[in-house]
């Protein structure tokens, strides 16, 4: 179905100031900024249409209008304006990647720095599987006074990523200090290989029982072993600096998507497969465990053959016209780093 214009002009108005603000969207509110010469009952009666046509959605009686995954597809689809990455950026992250000496690996992990960074989502890559990872640190970083994050960083910069609920409350600076004692204990550990040893170790470190059952699983050396996978991901917490990850759940949800890898991976695989970018948007994800999200990914080639796929992942509401750009351009310099390095 086909909007007129003045109708996709309420639409692009209603994405966009959602977008930036994270609030339901009023017909008032539109009519005062965005100048689209009619009144608000005219603007009330098209969202209406809007939402009866599956453009807009209304999250509760008094509140007012968000988009729906129909829309945003729309509004990236037709009214969405391209959005450059400024070219002193672009400059920079071609140059830092290209002068890249630390070989292939340090590359990606620097790339997804960038496009973390620049986004302020999620990014990912998925890349071959790369065995006999060593750890290279480990941070915690508290949510609450009860509940932690636990992020465990292996070569060449692959994140686990956990929430943990905490038998007693942490002290003031008590996470600070046990990630130095953890690093400095697991540093050079290779995941899949913790042995009796190690155990013995942790117990005399960590005083938590949840916390240590949960390294270990990390480490390899629980029951369920290490989250293995080609996937590396940057910037997890990024996203609980966004509205829709104010609770421990949510983030808790977020960290076990990132972690059970077994979803993302199969959509990051097929799209190694697709050409240019690719938005893939809530319920077009086909996993109930993806609704909340937005995929911004671009496939990765070397030689003519498919290699991997690299992205970002958010929040629906993501502002799309930054993200599709800044993955085109970290794209487009790791599939030059892979031709130089021949992989």
């Amino acid at each position: 179905m086909t909007l007129d214009p003045r109708k996709q002009k309420v639409l692009r108005a209603v994405t966009v100031d959602y977008i930036y603000s994270a609030e339901p969207v009023a017909s008032q509110t539109i009519a005062r900024k965005y100048n689209l010469g009619v009144s608000p009952a005219t603007i009330r009666n098209d969202m209406a249409d809007l939402e009866t046509e599956g453009y807009l959605r209304q999250p509760h009686t008094s509140a007012g209008r968000i988009p729906s995954d129909k829309g945003y597809r729309f509004y990236v689809d037709v009214l969405m304006e391209p959005e450059e990455v400024p070219e002193a950026t672009a400059r920079q992250v071609r140059t830092a990647l290209q002068s890249q000496t630390g070989g292939l690996e340090v590359a990606f992990r620097q790339a997804l720095r960038f496009l973390s960074l620049l986004t302020e989502y999620t990014a990912i890559v998925f890349a071959p599987h790369l065995k006999g990872r060593q750890v290279k640190n480990l941070h915690l970083v508290p949510l609450d006074s009860r509940n932690v994050v636990v992020m465990l960083v292996t070569d060449p910069g692959f994140v686990q990523s956990r929430v943990v609920e905490l038998a007693s409350p942490l002290v003031e600076g008590a996470a600070e200090a046990l990630s130095r004692a953890l690093t400095q204990l697991l540093r050079g550990t290779t995941v899949g290989c913790a042995g009796r040893s190690l155990r013995e170790d942790l117990e005399e470190v960590v005083s938590d029982p949840a916390l240590r059952r949960q390294l270990l699983e990390m480490l390899g050396a629980g029951e369920e072993g290490a989250a293995g996978g080609g996937m590396q991901a940057e910037g997890a917490t990024n996203l609980f600096k966004h509205p829709e990850f104010r609770d421990v759940e949510r983030i808790r949800e977020f960290l076990s998507l990132l972690e059970g890898k077994a979803t993302l991976v199969e959509l990051l695989a097929k799209i190694a497969n697709a050409g240019g970018v690719t938005v893939r948007i809530g319920g077009e994800n086909h996993s109930a465990d993806l609704y909340p999200y937005s995929l911004v990914l671009a496939p990765l080639a070397c030689q003519g053959r498919p290699v991997g796929t690299v992205g970002v992942i958010g929040p629906t509401r993501m502002v799309y016209s930054r993200s599709i750009s800044t993955v085109q351009l970290v794209a487009e310099c790791l599939a030059d780093l892979l031709e130089r390095f021949g992989r």
